[in-house]
């Protein structure tokens, strides 16, 4: 992702939304820090970027976790057009995270902030984000603030949701299938 230009995502649910990432630098949580006041989270496990502000086009279908709700109870549908969520649609964790944004009243909160894929083989659905975007070949997108992200957006909040088994293609090669990453893990950042 490091030197990639574009991002496409995609699922069996429905998600198809692609971003421009030119230019902007990759975060690894890799949870190794070999030298003083260097920091790190655990558990390590994913990489992530803050896509071009306006450039997220498409349709996100949420099938994990949406944080703070925790394992969604159906897809949430998220149509997202120059990189902002425009509707939300789905069940009970859909109604609470349109509520949720509507709560800020402020047009950054629907920023689409972060792309990132989980490279954590241990990491397992909890419901809890600090794991849930870890899963191996999972692929999470965030909303709201980027600043600390290498983006622009400055957002009163930020949260992820997850699609489990994602088709990602990153400058036109396919790299996960189905949730399955089909490069080395160290071509990722």
């Amino acid at each position: 992702m490091e030197n990639a230009q574009t991002v496409r995502v995609t699922c069996m649910k429905g998600t198809d939304v692609t971003c421009s990432i030119q230019g902007r630098s990759t975060m690894a949580v890799d949870g190794i820090c070999t030298q003083p006041g260097e920091w790190n989270f655990a558990p390590a496990g994913t990489t992530a970027t803050a896509p071009i502000e306006g450039s997220t086009q498409g349709t996100i279908v949420i099938d994990g976790s949406l944080a703070p709700f925790g394992i969604v109870d159906e897809p949430v549908h998220l149509e997202v057009k120059d990189g902002l969520v425009h509707n939300i649609e789905g069940g009970r964790v859909a109604q609470e995270f349109r509520a949720l944004l509507e709560f800020y009243n402020h047009p950054s909160v629907y920023n689409i902030a972060e792309i990132g894929i989980g490279t954590n083989e241990k990491a397992e659905l909890s419901g809890k984000l600090i794991e849930d975007e870890r899963i191996f070949g999972a692929f999470h997108f965030g909303f709201g603030k980027s600043l600390n992200l290498g983006g622009t957006v400055d957002a009163p909040f930020h949260t992820d949701g997850m699609i489990l088994k994602p088709i990602v293609y990153i400058d036109g090669e396919l790299v996960v299938e189905q949730g399955r990453i089909l490069v080395g893990v160290e071509c990722l950042v």
